[in-house]
């Protein structure tokens, strides 16, 4: 075999994005890295110890404001690469339903 384009591995791993609502601070951590801590009552949630403030960061789950911590993760400037590239990461890469 013999291989033309290298593949990104990193495409596959689970990260989730996480806002700490004490500091801040918003990052993503990989699947090992998260905790569940969601219940029947409130739902899925999980938490990441925030390394700005010390308390935990949940998980993300308003659209506009993982769609702005992904852009300036990546650096978009473009408004229409923004929106597909953001829209392809909120549904492959969390889950979150469009």
């Amino acid at each position: 075999m013999k291989t033309i384009i290298q593949g990104d591995l990193s495409v596959l791993k689970e990260y989730k994005y996480f806002n700490c609502t004490r500091c801040g601070w918003a990052g993503k951590a990989e699947l090992g890295e998260y905790e569940y801590c969601g219940s029947q009552i409130e739902g899925d949630d999980w938490r990441v110890p925030c390394p700005c403030c010390g308390t935990f960061a949940h998980t993300i789950k308003d659209k506009s404001t993982l769609a702005r911590i992904i852009k300036e993760e990546n650096k978009i400037d473009n408004d229409y690469w923004e929106d597909v590239y953001c829209i392809y990461q909120l549904h492959f890469f969390t889950q979150i339903p469009l």
